[in-house]
Order: structure tokens, then C-alpha cells, then sequence
């Protein structure tokens, strides 16, 4: 089930990304730096703001809502989210009071907008994959995805900068919400109980501290940028942070998303040992699908710069790539795996004390780093404070659920991104027509790299996934095809 449900998760983690890259060419090809800095420094705010308040719902929801068939917390999330809206509104109203001369009206209303319509879409959604309902799941991540790019590509081109983009974003997950199935309205809403409300809350609310603490990281090196190098430099800075998220943390999160609701259902259901080998299976898929992605940005700096980046931007693009690939490949090892020990445990004071050290690690690598060595500094604090929470994880979660590593799993994917890494460097030396055949002819030559030797090795089981498909696809085509000419 694992890989079935990661396929698809796949495509509806995948192709949103697909469409975030268009709209990420686009927007720096048109926006200019400083509208592209308030764009990023609102949507970083936003996500912060979304963590303290709605992530911790998410999280209960996916514990619990996946825990059985009939597992039902529907009326718990709904009041739970009522109740952070209006904290949120009190809170927005206070900061425009207190800091009016000091907080710019426009940046913090845009990043409440987003926080909430974000955060709104995330938990109702997160019903979809708690219910192992991956198919439903694609349907309304890919539309809410493509009318958040043609929204925001629309805004963009309208000249209506960076809050223009934040507002059809944001429009687009409040269109998402609204979409048919995205919601279940098929049955009443359960009666609240003060157990279940308790249980509820004290699972969600430590996970949720750690969650923000983690916001934090995620977005402290954008921050520092901000403070220290100005709106332009931010606007270049997070450039390459967008890059690197819309091609690996989407896709970690793609499998992420078949490996946590199974897992809960699994222990529950089935004891440790067969969480444990699920576990085995979903860290092997995570690497060998991310791992390439970071292999190549890391390789083929040049070649996406010169394409993907608007010419204001390549320049440093280029030189940051590597180093933000890198650590979002170690953050997403911490964040889609390293962190589900604890909450199979549901020991949530160890995820509290991993996310301090990173914090901890993070602030003082880009205080040191930024003001020295400028948007270099910011991507190698980040770098280093990515791996030194990692280790620091690895280290805790020893006293959670004991997480396997698989060794002979990881070593037929390193084999394969061997062959990847020589195809690619082998590009690389090539000398092609212009920029953006040289990168068509680098991701041709990676992905055959990778993927012969991948088959070759079974790596992640594709060759019995693969022949899965097949057969699905098969007997779908031979059902249509009977459909219709019985109706003749």
C-alpha cells in the first residue's frame, strides 16, 4: 500500500511543484527584487503565524483521524480552528495598534491572509490523507495549485507585485476549500467529548511548539537576510530557498504523507515490528526520491540559473543552489522521518528539545555568518544548523520509537545516484546549442543515470511498482474501452 499511495502522492506533491516552478520563473522574470522580498517576507511571516496557530490542529488530525475507520474528529478541528481565527484577528488588531509606525499595514495583513487561508486548507485536507484517501488528496492539491498559479501569474503580469501574488494565493486556497470532496459534509458532525478534546489538545499543542520552533528555523535565515542585507537581498536570498522547496520539500512531502498515516495505523493495528518494517520501506523511498533532486541542483547550478532565474537574480542564484540543496535534503531526512519517531512514541518534549537545538544552532550560525559573508553566510548557517539538527534528532530518537536505517536499502540508492552524479558531471562538459537545451540534455542524462541503475538494483521495489501500474493501467483501459462500447 505504501508505494501505491506514494505514487500517487507523488503526482499530487509532484505536479503542484511543476506549477510552483512556472510561477517561480515567471515571478522572477517580471517582479523585481524588492516586491519579490515583501512577497517572501510576508509568506515567511505567514507561515510562522500558521504554525503557532493551526499546525497543531493538522497534526492531531493526523494522528488521530487516521488511527481507525471510524475515527472522527471533525467537530474538534472545526472548534479548534474557530478558536485560533479569533486569537488570530485579536492578535493582528493588536499589532496594528501597538506597532502602526513601526509594522507596515500592508505586509502584516498579507501575511494573515495567507496564514489563515493557508492554514484552513491545510487542516481540511489533511482529512483526505488521514483516511488514506490519496486519490481525492491529488484532485484538490493540483486544482488548488493550478489556480494559485494562474492567480498569482495573472497578479504578477497585472503588475500588482508581491502583495498581488499573496492576495491570489490566498484566494486560491479559499477556492480550494470550497471545491466538492474537500470537505466531508456526507455525515453530521460527531458530539464533542472532554476526552476526546483533551487528548485532542495535549497531543497537538507540544507538537505544535515544536512545530514553530521548526517554523522558525525554516524561515530564520530569510529573516536574517531581511535584517541584515535589506528587502533586495531577501528578495534574491529567497529565490534559491523557493527554488529548492518547490523541487525537494514538496516531493519529501509526497511520501511523507503515505508513510505517517500508515505507520499510526500500523502500530495500532498491527504492533511494533510491522510499523518498523513500514518505516524501513518509507525511508528508502524518501532518500531515493529526494536525494536526486538535491544531486542535481547541486551539480547543475549553471544550467537552471541561466533558465529558470530571471537575469536580476541568477547571479547569486547560482552560487547558493548547492549549498540550500544540500541542506534541504538534510532537513528533509529530520522533518519527514527522524521527527514520526516521536510522535509514534507520542513523546512530544523530545521534538520540543531537537527543534530548540536547531533554533539554537540557527541563530547563532546566521548571526556569526550573515554579516560577514552576506547571502553565502545565510546558506551555510543553514546548511549547518540543517545537519547539526539532524545528528541532534538521530540522537533523541533513540528514546522515541526506535527508527531503522536499513543500510543495504541506502546503499543500492547511493550506487544509483553514483551513476547519476557521472552521467550529469559527463553534461556538464558538453558543449550544447544554448542554456536551456544544455539543462533539457543534464536532466535527460540524470534521469537515465538514475533510473537504469535504480531498475537494475529494485531500488524502492519500482520494478514490482512498476509492473503494478502497468497492470492497472491495463485493466482500466479495458474497462473504459468495454464502457463504451457497451453503450453503443
Amino acid at each position: 500500500m505504501i508505494k501505491r499511495h506514494t505514487l500517487v502522492y507523488l503526482f499530487a506533491h509532484g505536479i503542484p511543484a511543476i506549477l510552483g516552478l512556472v510561477s517561480f520563473a515567471v515571478y522572477t522574470h517580471t517582479v523585481d527584487p524588492s516586491e519579490y522580498g515583501f512577497y517572501v517576507v510576508s509568506m515567511t511571516i505567514g507561515g510562522i503565524v500558521s504554525a503557532c496557530c493551526f499546525s497543531w490542529i493538522r497534526l492531531s488530525v493526523t494522528r488521530y483521524q487516521s488511527e481507525s475507520v471510524d475515527a472522527d474528529v471533525r467537530a474538534i478541528a472545526l472548534i479548534s480552528y474557530v478558536s485560533m481565527l479569533a486569537i488570530l484577528g485579536l492578535g493582528l488588531f493588536v499589532t496594528a495598534f501597538l506597532f502602526q509606525n513601526t509594522i507596515a499595514l500592508s505586509l502584516a495583513t498579507c501575511s494573515a491572509l495567507i496564514a489563515l487561508s493557508a492554514g484552513a486548507f491545510e487542516i481540511v485536507l489533511e482529512f483526505r490523507r488521514a483516511q488514506l484517501q490519496p486519490a481525492k488528496f491529488f484532485r484538490i492539491a493540483f486544482i488548488r495549485s493550478f489556480l494559485g498559479s494562474v492567480l498569482g501569474i495573472g497578479a504578477a503580469q497585472a503588475g500588482f507585485g508581491g502583495a498581488g501574488i499573496i492576495l491570489a494565493t490566498s484566494i486560491s486556497y479559499l477556492i480550494g476549500i470550497a471545491l466538492p470532496g474537500t470537505v466531508d459534509l456526507a455525515k453530521p458532525l460527531p458530539p464533542l467529548s472532554r476526552v476526546e478534546i483533551r487528548k485532542f489538545v495535549s497531543y497537538g499543542v507540544p507538537f505544535a511548539i515544536s512545530g514553530i520552533l521548526l517554523a522558525l528555523c525554516a524561515s530564520m535565515d530569510r529573516l536574517a537576510v531581511a535584517y541584515f542585507l535589506g528587502d533586495a537581498m531577501v528578495g534574491t536570498y529567497g529565490a534559491s530557498a523557493d527554488l529548492t522547496r518547490q523541487m525537494m520539500v514538496l516531493v519529501s512531502m509526497s511520501v511523507a504523507s503515505a508513510i505517517f498515516p500508515l505507520a499510526f495505523r500500523r502500530l495500532r493495528e498491527e504492533g511494533n515490528s510491522a510499523a518498523s518494517g513500514h518505516l524501513a520501506e518509507g525511508l528508502e523511498l524518501l532518500v531515493a526520491t529526494v536525494a536526486p533532486i538535491a544531486l542535481f541542483l547541486i551539480l547543475s547550478p549553471e544550467a537552471i540559473s541561466r533558465t529558470l532565474i530571471g537575469a536580476k537574480f541568477a547571479d547569486e542564484v547560482h552560487v547558493l543552489l548547492p549549498l540550500l540543496a544540500a541542506a534541504r535534503f538534510f532537513g528533509s531526512i529530520l522533518t519527514f522521518y527522524v521527527h514520526i519517531s516521536f510522535q509514534l512514541a507520542e513523546r512530544p518534549l523530545l521534538q520540543i528539545v531537537n527543534s530548540v537545538a536547531a533554533l539554537l544552532l540557527t541563530a547563532i550560525s546566521m548571526i556569526f555568518l550573515v554579516p560577514r559573508f552576506g547571502l553565502v553566510g545565510a546558506a551555510t548557517a543553514s546548511l549547518l544548523s540543517e545537519i547539526g539538527g539532524l545528528l541532534v534528532g538521530i540522537w533523541l530518537s533513540q528514546r522515541g520509537f526506535p527508527l531503522p536505517w536499513a543500510p543495504l536499502r541506502l546503499v543500492r540508492v547511493l550506487i544509483s545516484l553514483s551513476a547519476m552524479a557521472t552521467l550529469i558531471l559527463l553534461a556538464n562538459r558538453l558543449s550544447f546549442y544554448n542554456s536551456w537545451v544544455q539543462l533539457i540534455a543534464t536532466l535527460f542524462f540524470a534521469g537515465a543515470g538514475y533510473a537504469s541503475a535504480a531498475l537494475v538494483l529494485n531500488v524502492g521495489h519500482v520494478r514490482s511498482l512498476g509492473a503494478i501500474t502497468v497492470r492497472r493501467l491495463k485493466t482500466l483501459l479495458t474497462d473504459r474501452r468495454q464502457t463504451f462500447f457497451s453503450s453503443q
